[in-house]
């Protein structure tokens, strides 16, 4: 008698959780119009996706970064920051992962309990975040994808000519820095294979 096991692979999910919630909370600060997103469901809650080429693009070739340096082990975090009219930090959402499987093995008998376990802090987290009260950013703001890595992680980027077409450069203190930044927890998703905390930092001036 043999015992079957599945194999998941916790880089696509997370990867797919990272896409939502990048576009549902670019949405949700008004950066764009809303007529460029689409309503979906996704953790069984209503999101919103843009379906701008331009926007999504940049998405996703960030992402496709974040899934080789997630492979490499070499990603820490990854977050969403946004900038006023004179380019200075305002606004950060962080994806901090503190624990990933890459590839989480587990009977097959059991394994659709740690799926649904993990969509439910999913789903926890797109709901807090649609129904929190944040001041409305100011007009010409931006927005840019952050990833912190490890210097190996950092190479790896730099000599794969895969990236070649969406190098990432470097940040400087004050492209990076908040000033006097207040810190509010948002979600701790915890589970077998996966541990994710995420917080939103505000600069308070």
């Amino acid at each position: 008698m043999s015992t079957q096991f599945q194999e998941l692979d916790v880089v696509d999910i997370l990867v797919e959780f990272l896409e939502v919630s990048i576009h549902h909370l670019l949405f949700l600060r008004n950066l764009y119009p809303p007529s460029i997103f689409v309503l979906r469901k996704m953790y069984n809650v209503p999101v919103q996706v843009s379906r701008h080429p331009g926007l999504n693009q940049y998405i996703t070739d960030s992402l496709k970064s974040v899934a080789a340096l997630l492979r490499r082990s070499s990603l820490r975090c990854v977050s969403l920051c946004f900038y006023n009219e004179d380019e200075r930090p305002i606004e950060r959402f962080v994806f901090d992962i503190l624990e990933i499987q890459e590839n989480f093995r587990t009977n097959y008998d059991f394994s659709d309990s740690y799926l649904p376990r993990l969509r439910e802090g999913f789903r926890a987290f797109s709901l807090k975040v649609a129904a929190a009260d944040m001041k409305a950013l100011n007009d010409n703001c931006s927005f840019q994808i952050h990833i912190s890595t490890t210097e190996q992680g950092s190479q790896a980027l730099a000599s794969d000519p895969g990236f070649e077409d969406f190098p990432w450069i470097e940040l400087e203190d004050r492209d990076r820095d908040l000033s006097s930044p207040c810190l509010s927890p948002i979600r701790t998703i915890d589970s077998d294979f996966l541990k994710l905390q995420v917080y939103r930092e505000m600069a308070s001036r």
